[in-house]
């Protein structure tokens, strides 16, 4: 490797070498002089966005490897995706850009290619990723004309191994594709005009708002979007603790100059398809009640194929096509798709229940249909009705009812995923979504059956205030991997965060809600969304947390799990558990609605026969 420092000093010029002419014969037949040949394109009209080249580049690190593979030139379309892959449900993904530019003898140069590598591999660290080597990170083919703009280089790092519980991925791609360009904003080089927003948020000091995450970047869409249809160029945001420090423009730093000095902000950030089938369905009464072939005993929270999923577009117009159920396989996405580079995605979580006499039972699933339709509008996605939703989760829970467990052995747990998959380069909504449901057998979240040991965080955060931890954004649980896995290799279950401002309140375990019991009263820290009647809703500081009698977690997966001990600055405090609890009160009084064993007063369940 080049000493860092020396080639920091100059632009690297770039030339084709015979390893690198080679894999352009490995890709579709060009001769020479079509490779290098100025394709037919309006370059004066050039703006930012997403222009089809030629090629992309390709490489992999395998699950167990650690390392990535040689990488290869591949024709730029559409990448597979298992509906499960890590980027496309937690979020687990990195961009970088960068820029190639032609001279006027036709060579070209790149920027400190060195020091987005460098970056990309500090975000990778931070989110629990493999990173290839600086060496590892290319260069690309196909630019304008010198003057007329120039080659966009998008980088990324993608978590594609199928999870369905919240764990870091075990296989990773590197990717990178091109687009020439121009302006970023369209004014080009003419002054733009900000305006201050001290109502949303982009990043919390324990976050991730110093690394590439993709998703740092659709939680700000709407803020975005208000400032353009006021008239002003892009958003300045504040600080999430002060509310009153200059962080920076959506996608850029900002400078403030005065008289013959000039000052950063006061943070340091490193920079900022399927194909159709006729009746999915017609199949026989017989196959209809049948059961899986599955050890449901030692079912766990892993992936288990199942036959369907549901599948739903929305294009331009806002509105969703009618959606119908496909053999479950991989999904296809261009490179530039909005979800792979900027994290616009949303997902929920719902559960099917088998009756003792073999009807399926669904727990208010219109309740995850508001939630999402509250998370589209924050992430300035279009979503499907409330309507739309239900009847999509039923039809998956119906196609894939042989998957559903016997009663008392697990669930079916359905995930429906709204994602942005149209392409778009500068930072704006997807012009296109999809709407997918998928399903999968369930058994218990965390592997072991006892009570939790929870491990308070005070270095990492997990949402900042007023940003977008009150939706189910995917981008909100990639960044919470590298504390969880720290946790878990201490022999701790998960991990409980404080809040990021006072550092002194209880906010939510990773993937859960947290509640305490003192005497006869049950505390939860203030929630957005519906919590179970008679509950006290309020702020709940850290020392109540170790006074407490009981702690439970709630939620779809973990359903309601007892805290055995918390450990919080070296001090483990032990709880009450076990059947005499009121966490097993309430632990078997909900799971007995969900089957159906106990009547339902509240009109809660569905039934889906």
């Amino acid at each position: 490797m080049k000493n860092a420092g020396q080639s920091f000093l100059a632009p690297l010029s770039v030339g084709y070498s015979e390893s690198f002419i080679g894999k352009l014969k490995a890709a579709p037949a060009h001769t020479c002089s079509e490779a290098t040949e100025i394709p037919v394109t309006s370059w004066d009209n050039l703006g930012f966005d997403p222009l089809p080249t030629d090629y992309m580049y390709v490489m992999k690190c395998p699950s167990g490897s650690g390392s990535f593979s040689d990488g290869k030139l591949l024709p730029f379309g559409n990448i597979e995706f298992n509906p499960f892959s890590s980027v496309l449900n937690y979020g687990q993904g990195i961009i970088e850009g960068l820029k190639a530019h032609k001279k006027s003898d036709d060579s070209i140069l790149l920027f400190r290619p060195e020091q987005n590598a460098l970056r990309m591999a500090v975000g990778a660290d931070r989110l629990c990723m493999v990173a290839p080597t600086v060496e590892q990170f290319v260069e690309a083919v196909k630019i304008p004309p010198p003057d007329k703009g120039f080659l966009h280089i998008r980088p990324l790092l993608l978590g594609t191994s199928p999870q369905l519980s919240l764990t870091p991925s075990s296989e990773f791609i590197f990717l990178i594709y091109v687009t020439p360009v121009r302006n970023y904003f369209e004014g080009g080089l003419e002054p733009i005009d900000l305006v201050v927003d001290d109502k949303t948020h982009r990043a919390v000091p324990g976050g991730v708002g110093h690394v590439k995450a993709i998703g740092n970047y659709a939680g700000i869409l709407r803020a975005q979007a208000t400032a353009k249809e006021n008239g002003f160029s892009d958003v300045l945001y504040v600080d999430s603790v002060h509310n009153r420090y200059l962080e920076e423009v959506s996608t850029a730093n900002i400078f403030v100059v005065k008289s013959s000095s000039y000052s950063h902000s006061y943070t340091s950030r490193a920079a900022s398809f399927v194909e159709e089938i006729s009746d999915p369905l017609s199949s026989s009464g017989d196959e209809d009640d049948c059961v899986a072939e599955v050890d449901w005993d030692n079912l766990g929270f892993g992936l288990v194929t199942t036959d369907y999923m549901y599948v739903m577009k929305c294009r331009e117009d806002g509105n969703f096509t009618k959606g119908e159920l496909n053999p479950y396989g991989n999904i296809e996405l261009s490179p530039s798709a909005g979800v792979l580079n900027y994290g616009q995605g949303l997902f929920e979580g719902t559960k099917a229940f088998r009756k003792e006499n073999g009807g399926l039972l669904l727990f208010r699933p219109d309740q995850n249909a508001m939630r999402m339709v509250m998370g589209a509008e924050r992430m300035c996605m279009p979503c499907p009705s409330i309507d739309q939703f239900v009847d999509s989760v039923k039809q998956t829970a119906l196609a894939n009812k042989r998957w559903v467990p016997p009663p008392g052995k697990g669930t079916l747990y359905i995930r429906p995923l709204l994602l942005g998959t149209g392409p778009v380069l500068g930072l704006a909504p997807a012009p296109e979504y999809t709407f997918l449901v998928y399903a999968s057998p369930v058994g218990n979240y965390f592997k072991t059956a006892g009570a939790l040991n929870l491990y308070v965080e005070e270095e990492y955060d997990r949402s900042a205030r007023l940003g977008t931890g009150g939706v189910k954004t995917i981008s909100n649980y990639a960044p919470v991997l590298k504390a969880m896995s720290r946790a878990k290799s201490r022999g701790f279950s998960d991990v409980l965060y404080l809040d990021s401002v006072e550092k002194k309140n209880l906010e939510e375990v990773s993937s859960c809600n947290i509640f305490i019991v003192k005497g006869n009263v049950i505390s939860t820290p203030a929630a957005r969304g519906t919590i179970l009647a008679g509950v006290e809703e309020r702020v709940v500081p850290v020392d109540e947390l170790l006074s407490a009698d009981e702690v439970f977690c709630t939620g779809t997966a973990v359903v309601v799990a007892p805290v055995g001990s918390v450990t919080y600055q070296d001090r483990r405090v032990q709880y009450k558990t076990g059947v005499q609890s009121v966490t097993w009160e309430l632990y078997s009084t909900l799971v007995g609605i969900q089957r159906g064993e106990i009547e339902d007063k509240k009109g809660w369940t569905v039934e889906i026969n």
